[in-house]
Protein backbone atom coordinates (compact mmCIF):
# COMPACT_ATOMS: atom_id res chain seq x y z
CA UNK A 1 0.00 0.00 0.00
CA UNK A 2 1.25 3.49 -0.83
CA UNK A 3 2.22 5.89 1.97
CA UNK A 4 -0.55 8.40 1.18
CA UNK A 5 -3.24 5.69 1.31
CA UNK A 6 -1.88 4.50 4.65
CA UNK A 7 -1.85 8.08 5.97
CA UNK A 8 -5.51 8.56 5.01
CA UNK A 9 -6.54 5.20 6.45
CA UNK A 10 -4.76 5.81 9.77
CA UNK A 11 -6.07 9.36 10.08
CA UNK A 12 -9.60 7.97 9.67
CA UNK A 13 -9.09 5.20 12.22
CA UNK A 14 -7.70 7.63 14.79
CA UNK A 15 -10.61 10.04 14.25
CA UNK A 16 -13.05 7.17 14.96
CA UNK A 17 -11.64 6.54 18.44
CA UNK A 18 -13.85 7.72 21.28
CA UNK A 19 -12.10 10.08 23.71
CA UNK A 20 -12.39 7.61 26.62
CA UNK A 21 -10.78 4.91 24.44
CA UNK A 22 -8.00 7.27 23.41
CA UNK A 23 -7.25 8.11 27.04
CA UNK A 24 -7.38 4.47 28.18
CA UNK A 25 -5.16 3.19 25.35
CA UNK A 26 -2.77 6.11 25.82
CA UNK A 27 -2.30 5.33 29.52
CA UNK A 28 -1.72 1.63 28.81
CA UNK A 29 0.79 2.37 26.03
CA UNK A 30 2.65 4.91 28.19
CA UNK A 31 2.84 2.39 31.05
CA UNK A 32 4.30 -0.18 28.65
CA UNK A 33 6.85 2.38 27.48
CA UNK A 34 7.77 3.33 31.06
CA UNK A 35 8.47 -0.34 31.86
CA UNK A 36 11.37 -0.51 29.38
CA UNK A 37 14.76 -1.06 31.01
CA UNK A 38 16.52 0.85 28.24
CA UNK A 39 14.30 3.86 28.98
CA UNK A 40 14.94 3.63 32.72
CA UNK A 41 18.70 3.77 32.00
CA UNK A 42 18.31 6.81 29.71
CA UNK A 43 19.15 10.28 31.04
CA UNK A 44 18.26 12.53 28.07
CA UNK A 45 14.99 11.77 26.33
CA UNK A 46 13.12 13.45 23.50
CA UNK A 47 9.39 13.20 22.92
CA UNK A 48 6.66 15.42 21.45
CA UNK A 49 3.46 17.09 22.63
CA UNK A 50 0.64 15.06 21.13
CA UNK A 51 -2.18 16.50 19.06
CA UNK A 52 -5.80 15.83 20.14
CA UNK A 53 -6.26 12.87 17.75
CA UNK A 54 -2.92 11.23 18.63
CA UNK A 55 -2.02 8.82 21.39
CA UNK A 56 -1.63 11.20 24.35
CA UNK A 57 1.98 11.61 25.51
CA UNK A 58 1.17 13.80 28.56
CA UNK A 59 1.18 10.90 31.03
CA UNK A 60 4.58 9.70 29.77
CA UNK A 61 6.15 13.18 29.88
CA UNK A 62 4.88 13.85 33.42
CA UNK A 63 6.20 10.50 34.68
CA UNK A 64 9.62 11.12 33.12
CA UNK A 65 9.78 14.54 34.80
CA UNK A 66 8.76 12.95 38.14
CA UNK A 67 11.64 10.48 37.80
CA UNK A 68 14.07 13.41 37.54
CA UNK A 69 15.12 12.65 33.98
CA UNK A 70 15.62 15.31 31.32
CA UNK A 71 13.06 15.45 28.54
CA UNK A 72 13.09 17.73 25.52
CA UNK A 73 10.31 18.52 23.06
CA UNK A 74 10.62 19.85 19.51
CA UNK A 75 10.18 23.33 18.14
CA UNK A 76 9.70 23.61 14.36
CA UNK A 77 11.63 26.07 12.23
CA UNK A 78 9.24 26.27 9.30
CA UNK A 79 11.59 28.24 7.02
CA UNK A 80 14.46 25.77 7.37
CA UNK A 81 12.14 22.74 7.70
CA UNK A 82 13.99 21.53 10.78
CA UNK A 83 13.50 20.69 14.44
CA UNK A 84 15.29 21.94 17.53
CA UNK A 85 14.70 20.27 20.90
CA UNK A 86 14.43 22.11 24.22
CA UNK A 87 14.42 20.63 27.71
CA UNK A 88 11.23 21.30 29.66
CA UNK A 89 10.52 21.14 33.39
CA UNK A 90 6.73 21.37 33.23
CA UNK A 91 4.03 20.61 30.65
CA UNK A 92 1.86 23.36 32.10
CA UNK A 93 4.46 26.17 32.29
CA UNK A 94 7.02 25.55 29.55
CA UNK A 95 4.88 25.13 26.40
CA UNK A 96 3.02 27.46 24.04
CA UNK A 97 1.14 27.06 20.75
CA UNK A 98 3.49 27.04 17.77
CA UNK A 99 3.71 25.44 14.31
CA UNK A 100 0.26 24.21 13.17
CA UNK A 101 -1.07 25.10 16.64
CA UNK A 102 1.00 22.30 18.21
CA UNK A 103 2.38 22.83 21.72
CA UNK A 104 6.10 23.67 21.58
CA UNK A 105 8.71 24.74 24.15
CA UNK A 106 8.76 28.45 24.98
CA UNK A 107 11.74 30.66 24.15
CA UNK A 108 14.62 30.73 26.63
CA UNK A 109 14.76 27.04 27.55
CA UNK A 110 17.95 24.97 27.27
CA UNK A 111 18.44 23.56 23.78
CA UNK A 112 19.89 20.18 22.84
CA UNK A 113 23.10 21.12 21.07
CA UNK A 114 23.84 17.82 19.35
CA UNK A 115 21.91 14.66 18.46
CA UNK A 116 24.57 12.63 20.31
CA UNK A 117 23.18 13.96 23.65
CA UNK A 118 19.97 11.96 23.21
CA UNK A 119 19.70 8.52 24.84
CA UNK A 120 16.10 7.69 23.97
CA UNK A 121 13.75 9.19 21.37
CA UNK A 122 9.97 8.84 21.20
CA UNK A 123 9.09 9.62 17.59
CA UNK A 124 5.58 10.35 16.27
CA UNK A 125 4.27 7.97 13.60
CA UNK A 126 1.03 7.57 11.70
CA UNK A 127 1.86 3.92 11.08
CA UNK A 128 4.66 1.45 11.79
CA UNK A 129 5.52 -2.15 11.03
CA UNK A 130 7.29 -4.71 13.19
CA UNK A 131 10.48 -4.34 11.14
CA UNK A 132 10.83 -0.80 12.52
CA UNK A 133 9.66 1.02 9.40
CA UNK A 134 7.45 4.04 10.00
CA UNK A 135 5.29 6.52 8.18
CA UNK A 136 5.32 10.00 9.64
CA UNK A 137 3.10 12.92 8.81
CA UNK A 138 4.80 13.78 5.53
CA UNK A 139 7.05 16.64 6.64
CA UNK A 140 10.19 14.52 7.14
CA UNK A 141 11.24 16.58 10.18
CA UNK A 142 12.29 13.68 12.41
CA UNK A 143 13.92 11.80 9.51
CA UNK A 144 16.05 14.86 8.72
CA UNK A 145 16.95 15.44 12.37
CA UNK A 146 18.66 12.03 12.60
CA UNK A 147 19.60 11.24 9.00
CA UNK A 148 23.33 11.04 8.27
CA UNK A 149 24.31 11.84 11.87
CA UNK A 150 26.05 9.71 14.48
CA UNK A 151 23.65 9.07 17.32
CA UNK A 152 23.29 6.62 20.19
CA UNK A 153 19.58 7.17 20.82
CA UNK A 154 17.20 4.23 20.91
CA UNK A 155 14.36 5.16 18.53
CA UNK A 156 10.84 4.25 19.61
CA UNK A 157 7.32 4.96 18.41
CA UNK A 158 4.32 5.03 20.71
CA UNK A 159 1.21 4.07 18.72
CA UNK A 160 -2.28 2.65 18.98
CA UNK A 161 -2.16 -1.06 18.16
CA UNK A 162 -4.24 -0.56 15.00
CA UNK A 163 -1.44 1.64 13.63
CA UNK A 164 0.86 -1.40 13.40
CA UNK A 165 0.75 -2.95 9.91
CA UNK A 166 2.45 -6.05 8.49
CA UNK A 167 4.62 -4.07 6.12
CA UNK A 168 4.93 -0.45 5.07
CA UNK A 169 7.01 1.09 2.26
CA UNK A 170 10.38 2.57 3.17
CA UNK A 171 12.88 4.92 1.53
CA UNK A 172 16.61 5.03 2.33
CA UNK A 173 16.35 8.25 4.33
CA UNK A 174 13.38 7.04 6.43
CA UNK A 175 14.18 6.47 10.10
CA UNK A 176 14.27 2.86 11.26
CA UNK A 177 12.81 2.27 14.72
CA UNK A 178 14.33 0.07 17.41
CA UNK A 179 11.14 -0.39 19.45
CA UNK A 180 7.40 -0.16 18.78
CA UNK A 181 5.10 0.26 21.80
CA UNK A 182 1.29 0.15 21.83
CA UNK A 183 -1.41 -0.39 24.45
CA UNK A 184 -1.20 -4.14 23.75
CA UNK A 185 2.48 -4.88 23.17
CA UNK A 186 6.14 -3.96 23.22
CA UNK A 187 8.04 -5.09 20.14
CA UNK A 188 11.82 -4.96 19.71
CA UNK A 189 12.53 -4.53 16.01
CA UNK A 190 16.10 -5.86 16.11
CA UNK A 191 17.65 -2.72 14.62
CA UNK A 192 19.36 -1.28 17.69
CA UNK A 193 23.11 -0.90 17.41
CA UNK A 194 23.59 -1.35 21.16
CA UNK A 195 21.60 -4.57 21.64
CA UNK A 196 21.23 -3.81 25.35
CA UNK A 197 17.48 -4.00 25.78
Amino acid sequence: MEKEKIRKMMAGLRQNLREDERQEYSQLACKNLLSLEVLLKAENIICYASKPEELCTDFFIKEILKKGKRIALPKVNEDRKELSFYYIRSLEDDLERGFKNILEPKEGLERIKDVSEIDFAVIPSLSVDLGGNRIGFGGGYFDRYFFGKRYKAVLCSLVFDFQILDRIPRKDYDLKLDIVVSEKRIHFCGNNKQNDH
